[in-house]
């Protein structure tokens, strides 16, 4: 049998308590698909840099592929509070400037320290 794990009142309410919101994005197909091979592999490529320009200065959290999704093309989590101020990363990237990929954005609420393991 399986030893449950206890979860204190107290270590929620601590974690709780240092919580705080971020934007959340879903990235989604656009509406311009009709591009070759070599142009979205370069429009990928370009996409993957900005990507990981805007995690390396500390924007963007958490970002990958939803891998078994038709629509979806991927999530990801902001280290800011002002969806404007993502909107703006986001029209720069160059997928969602050539169609290929649009996106939305929501408040999501996380608790520092959590991560993948």
């Amino acid at each position: 049998m399986e030893d449950k794990i206890e979860i204190a009142d107290e270590f929620i309410r601590k974690a709780l308590a240092t919580g705080k919101k971020y934007c959340f994005l879903i990235y989604k197909v656009g509406p311009n698909t009709n591009y070759s091979k070599e142009e979205v592999d370069k429009m990928q490529w370009e996409h993957l840099r900005y990507m990981f320009r805007l995690h390396a200065e500390g924007k963007l959290l958490l970002n990958g592929p939803v891998t078994d999704s038709p629509e979806l093309n991927a999530i990801g989590i902001f280290n800011s509070t002002d969806k404007d101020e993502v909107k703006r990363w986001m029209d720069e990237d160059p997928n969602v400037k050539s169609g290929r990929r649009t996106y939305e954005l929501y408040t999501y609420f996380g608790i520092p320290g959590d991560g993948l393991l």
